[in-house]
C-alpha cells in the first residue's frame, strides 16, 4: 500500500451552494403561479401589478434563502463538533487525535466500540473480534490475529489490539467502493408528514375557492384580468408557503439552544421528538453521579496480592480501572508502571459487559478482576467463606459503593479469591432538583445499571427516590431475563430500578416500554448499547462513548450531566410550542382575505381589497412576525405540562378553533367597516384603505396573543422577545408608508386616513385581541375539564 499524504477522509457530498439554495426557493407550485400571473399582468399592460408580484416573489425567495442557509450552516457546525477521534502511539506516547489526521505507518490502538479509521495490519491482537458487515454484508464477528488485515469503517466488538496504518482516505478498501455507496436519504419526520398533508389540504381548498371567486366575479361583470390577479393574490395570501422553512429554522434555533446547554442534537427529527419523551432510562454512573471514582474501602486476604491484581488486570480504559491504578500509586513502595514492565503479559482476556471479568497471565500467575459474584463462583470456597464474602459485598453496596472483586491463581493451584475493594462515586450536584423537574413534567425516570442492587438502592436514597415495595419497583437482570416482553410490559410501569442489567437486556427494556405506549429516551456508552440506543425514540450517549454508540445516538452530552438531559427535553418542548405558534399565526392569516373577498362577491358589492394590497399584507403579516416567532423564548411553565403523545396532531382542536375564529373575525370587522364607509361616503378608495388597515394592523396586534397559548396576554411579558416587538413596529411603519407616501399611495390606491379612522382601526385591533384571548380561555377551559375527567 502506497503512503497517502492527504487527509484521512472519504469524498463527501458537498453542501448545497448558495446559488442552488436560492433556486430551490423558486421550485414551488405557488411560485410558478405567481410568475405566471406576473407574465399575464405584464402582457395586459398592468406594469405596477407586475412589479408588485415580482417583488413578492423576490422577498419570499430572499427570506427563504436566508433561513435555509442559516439552518444548513448550523447543521454543518454541529457535525464538525462530532468529528471521530482515534488513539495513536507517536514517539512512544499514546495520544488522542482527530481521525482525519491519521497518516500511513501510524500505530492505532483498538478497543471495543471503536470504528477502525484506516486500513492496516495488526501488530497486536488480544481476543480481537471485528464486525466487517459494512464491507462483506456478514454480521458474524470475525476474529483477528497478529498480522491480519483490518479495514476502515469496520467495528471492534471485543478484545483489544493495535495496527499499523497502511492506507487512508480514498485509498482504503472502503474508499475504493465509496462511489457506489449511497447514503440513506433523511427520513421524513412525523411532523413533516403532518405539514405536507396540511399544505396539500390547504392547496386544494384554496384553489377551489380561487376558481369559485374568479368565476363568480367574471360572471358578475368584473374585469377578467382584475379577477385573475385577485385570485392569484388570494392564493398567495392563503397558502402559508413559508411554513416549512420557518419550522426548519425553529428546529435549527432549538438545536443551538440545546448546544448552549451542553448537548448536541444529531438529527432534526430528534429535536422534534425530545419534547414528547415520557420515560427516561438512565445509567447512574457518570450521569446521576460524577463519574470521578476512588477506592475508599478494602477487604482482602493479602494486601500485596490485591495490589498486584489491581495493576496486572488493568488496561486503564475506564474510571474504575483508573481508580484502582491511582489507589496503587497512593501506596508506599509500589510503582504500577514498573510492575508491568517487570512482569509483561503473556496472555489476556479483556473485560466485557457479558462475562464481567478480565483475565491476565504473566510470570507471576493468572490475575482476575471483575464482578465479585462471578469470581466467587470460579473459586473453590466453603459455603461459610462464600457467605462471608457475600455479606461484605452487601455491606459495601449498602454504602453506595461499587464493588470490584480480585482473584489470583498460581500454576496447578485453584483460583484464590483475594478480596474486594469499594469504589465511591459521589452524586452530581443538581441531580435531585432535576429529578423533581422530571416528576413535575410527567417524565418517569428509571435507573438502569449493571451495579449491585444494594449499591443502586443506596444511590436512589441519596437522590430522594423512594422505594416503597422493592418486590414491585426493583428488578434484577436474572428476573428480567426470565420474562417475555409481553410479561414485562404488564409490570414495567411500576419499576423504578433495573440492576445487574446487561446491554442486551437494555434493548428488552426499551422494547417493553415502547409497547406500553411510552416515548423512551435511553442512555448508553458502549458498543453493546448501540442496539438499545438505536431502538429508543431518543438515544443518549456521553461525549466519551464508543464511536458506534455515538453514531446511533440522537443526543450527545458534552458535560456528562443528567441535568443536561432534562434541559434538552425542556428545549424540545419549547421547539414544539414555537412550531404551534407559527402555524397558528400563519393559519389565522391564511383565510382572512379569502373570507373577505368571498363575502363581497356573495353580497354583490365592490372588492374590499385589491390584489397588490393583499400581496403587501401577506408579506408584512406572514413575514416579519413569522420570523420573530421562530426565536420566541420558552414559556416559564413548559415543564409543568405532561408529555404529549408522539401521535398527537400539531394542528389540534385549539389551533383549528383559534385560526378559524381569528380569520373570520378579522374578515368580519374589515367587511363591516368597509360597507359602512362605502355607504356613507361612496368613496371606494377610502373604504378599501380602511379594510387594508384593519386586516394588516390586526395581525400585528394579535400576534402578541398567539405567542403564548397557555397564558393570557396580561400575564405575559410583552418585551421578552424584542424581535417580535421590532417586527410589529416595522410592520406598522410600512402600513403607514403605503397609506401616506404619495408614490406608494398611488401604486396601492390608498387614501390618507384621519385620526378618527385610526381610532376605528385601533378598536378593531383591540376587539381582535379580546376575541383571541376569549377563544384561548374557552379552549383551555374545555381541554382542562376533559383532562380532569380522564
Amino acid at each position: 500500500m502506497m503512503p497517502h499524504l492527504g487527509k484521512n477522509v472519504l469524498v463527501e457530498k458537498k453542501p448545497t451552494s448558495d446559488f442552488s439554495l436560492a433556486l430551490k426557493q423558486l421550485k414551488s407550485p405557488l411560485i410558478y403561479v405567481l410568475l405566471f400571473a406576473s407574465f399575464i399582468t405584464f402582457y395586459l399592460g398592468d406594469y405596477i401589478d407586475t412589479a408588485v408580484i415580482g417583488g413578492a416573489v423576490f422577498i419570499n425567495t430572499i427570506l427563504g434563502f436566508i433561513q435555509e442557509r442559516k439552518a444548513q450552516h448550523s447543521m454543518m457546525a454541529l457535525k464538525k463538533m462530532l468529528t471521530p477521534t482515534a488513539r495513536v502511539v507517536r514517539q512512544g506516547k499514546t495520544q488522542t487525535i482527530d481521525a482525519r489526521d491519521i497518516t500511513a505507518r501510524d500505530i492505532v490502538l483498538l478497543r471495543p466500540g471503536d470504528r477502525i479509521p484506516a486500513d492496516g495490519i495488526l501488530r497486536e491482537a488480544v481476543h480481537l473480534y471485528i464486525n466487517e458487515a459494512i464491507l462483506t454484508g456478514e454480521s458474524v464477528p470475525v476474529e483477528k490475529l497478529f498480522n491480519s488485515n483490518v479495514f476502515a469503517g469496520t467495528v471492534v466488538l471485543g478484545g483489544r489490539g493495535r495496527f499499523m496504518v497502511g492506507a487512508i482516505g480514498m485509498e482504503t478498501k472502503l474508499g475504493q467502493i465509496a462511489s457506489s455507496l449511497e447514503k440513506t436519504p433523511e427520513e421524513e419526520t412525523p411532523l413533516q408528514k403532518q405539514l405536507s398533508f396540511l399544505a396539500t389540504t390547504l392547496a386544494i381548498i384554496v384553489v377551489t375557492m380561487c376558481v369559485f371567486i374568479f368565476l363568480i366575479g367574471t360572471m358578475r361583470g368584473e374585469d377578467m384580468g382584475t379577477m385573475f390577479t385577485l385570485a392569484v393574490a388570494i392564493a398567495v395570501a392563503a397558502i402559508p408557503e413559508g411554513m416549512v422553512v420557518s419550522l426548519t429554522v425553529i428546529l435549527s434555533v432549538g438545536m443551538q439552544r440545546i448546544l448552549k446547554r451542553q448537548a448536541i442534537v444529531r438529527r432534526l427529527i430528534s429535536a422534534e421528538t425530545l419534547g414528547s419523551v415520557s420515560t427516561l432510562c438512565v445509567d447512574k454512573t457518570g450521569t446521576l453521579t460524577e463519574g470521578i471514582m476512588r477506592v475508599v474501602e478494602e477487604k482482602t486476604i493479602d494486601h500485596q496480592l490485591a495490589i498486584q491484581a489491581a495493576v496486572f488486570a488493568n488496561n486503564m480504559e475506564n474510571p474504575i480501572e483508573i481508580a484502582l491504578w491511582e489507589w496503587v500509586q497512593s501506596q508506599d513502595h509500589f510503582d504500577p508502571q514498573e510492575m508491568n514492565e517487570t512482569h509483561p503479559r503473556l496472555a489476556e482476556i479483556p473485560f466485557d459487559s457479558t462475562k464481567k471479568y478480565m483475565l491476565v497471565e504473566n510470570s507471576r500467575g493468572v490475575w482476575m478482576k471483575g464482578a465479585p459474584e462471578i469470581l466467587l463462583a470460579r473459586c473453590k470456597l466453603s459455603e461459610e467463606e462464600t457467605r462471608g464474602w457475600l455479606g461484605t459485598i452487601d455491606n459495601f453496596a449498602q454504602k453506595g459503593l461499587r464493588v470490584m472483586g480480585l482473584a489470583w491463581q498460581k500454576k496447578e493451584v485453584p483460583l484464590a479469591f483475594i478480596g474486594v475493594v469499594g469504589v465511591s462515586d459521589p452524586i452530581r450536584k443538581g441531580v435531585r432538583e432535576a429529578l423533581d423537574v422530571c416528576r413535575r413534567a410527567g417524565v418517569a425516570v428509571k435507573v438502569v445499571t449493571g451495579d449491585y442492587r444494594a449499591t443502586s438502592e443506596a444511590i436512589l436514597t441519596q437522590l430522594g427516590i423512594t422505594i416503597k415495595d422493592s418486590a414491585i419497583e426493583i428488578m434484577e437482570g436474572q428476573e428480567l431475563e426470565d420474562l417475555t416482553v409481553e410479561e414485562l410490559v404488564l409490570r414495567i410501569g411500576h419499576i423504578k430500578l433495573f440492576c445487574r442489567v446487561t446491554p442486551a437486556q437494555k434493548l428488552k427494556i426499551v422494547d417493553s416500554l415502547q409497547q406500553a405506549g411510552e416515548i423512551v429516551a435511553m442512555t448508553g456508552d458502549g458498543v453493546n448499547d448501540a442496539l438499545a440506543i438505536k431502538k429508543a425514540d431518543i438515544g443518549i450517549v456521553l461525549a466519551n462513548a464508543s464511536d458506534v454508540a455515538k453514531e446511533e445516538a440522537d443526543l450527545v452530552l458534552l458535560d456528562f450531566n443528567f441535568r443536561t438531559i432534562v434541559a434538552a427535553i425542556e428545549e424540545g418542548r419549547v421547539i414544539f410550542h414555537n412550531m404551534r405558534k407559527v402555524i397558528l399565526y400563519l393559519l389565522s392569516d391564511a383565510f382572512t382575505e379569502m373570507f373577505l373577498i368571498a363575502a363581497s362577491i356573495i353580497s354583490n358589492v365592490a372588492l374590499p381589497l385589491t390584489a397588490i394590497q393583499i400581496l403587501w399584507i401577506n408579506i408584512l403579516s406572514d413575514g416579519f412576525p413569522d420570523l420573530a416567532l421562530s426565536v420566541e423564548p420558552k414559556e416559564y411553565d413548559v415543564m409543568r405540562d405532561l408529555p404529549r403523545s408522539k401521535r398527537a396532531a400539531i394542528v389540534d382542536v385549539q389551533i383549528k378553533t383559534m385560526a378559524f375564529v381569528l380569520s373570520s373575525s378579522k374578515a368580519l370587522f374589515a367587511f363591516v367597516v368597509f360597507l359602512f364607509i362605502l355607504s356613507k361616503t361612496a368613496n371606494l378608495r377610502y373604504a378599501q384603505t380602511m379594510a387594508f388597515a384593519i386586516v394588516g394592523t390586526g395581525s400585528l396586534l394579535y400576534v402578541f396573543s398567539t405567542r403564548n397559548l397557555s397564558r393570557f396576554i396580561f400575564k405575559d411579558h410583552i418585551a421578552k422577545n424584542p424581535f417580535l416587538v421590532l417586527a410589529a413596529v416595522a410592520g406598522f411603519a410600512l402600513q403607514l408608508l403605503v397609506i401616506y407616501h404619495p408614490w406608494f399611495a398611488q401604486v396601492f390606491k390608498t387614501y390618507p386616513l384621519a385620526t378618527r379612522d385610526w381610532g376605528i382601526v385601533g378598536v378593531c385591533g383591540i376587539l381582535l385581541l379580546l376575541v383571541s384571548e376569549l377563544t384561548k380561555f374557552a379552549v383551555l377551559k374545555k381541554s382542562r375539564s376533559r383532562a380532569s375527567l380522564v
